[in-house]
């Protein structure tokens, strides 16, 4: 467990850190954020690990927005506004995933 103190006051958070590489962002009395770094590997899940930009372009679809560095995107279905920002290394491959309240 670690403190995370954004650029503002108003976004400090609790994160609380796994040793499978997940971390759950905690503030104002709830989990706004989950991070899912290179070394997160879930038997049951498809590990992140080296995915490539764009195999996850062709099997996600067009993104909200992306740069040299990442893709973002907006995800449906969900009672409140959900993102997924997508992280790539200079060899474009996945290495960080964030999943995140935008309204928050």
């Amino acid at each position: 467990m670690f403190v995370y103190q954004g650029e503002e006051d108003r976004n400090g958070s609790v994160v609380f850190y796994f040793q499978d590489s997940f971390y759950l962002f905690w503030a104002d009395d709830r989990v706004w954020q989950l991070r899912m770094d290179d070394r997160f590997a879930d038997p049951e899940q498809v590990s992140l690990k080296g995915q490539s930009r764009q195999l996850i372009l062709a099997e996600w679809g067009e993104p909200l927005l992306q740069n040299d560095s990442m893709i973002l995107y907006d995800l449906p279905d969900a009672d409140f506004p959900i993102r997924c920002a997508l992280y790539f290394s200079e060899a474009d491959t996945l290495i960080d995933l964030y999943l995140f309240r935008s309204d928050y």
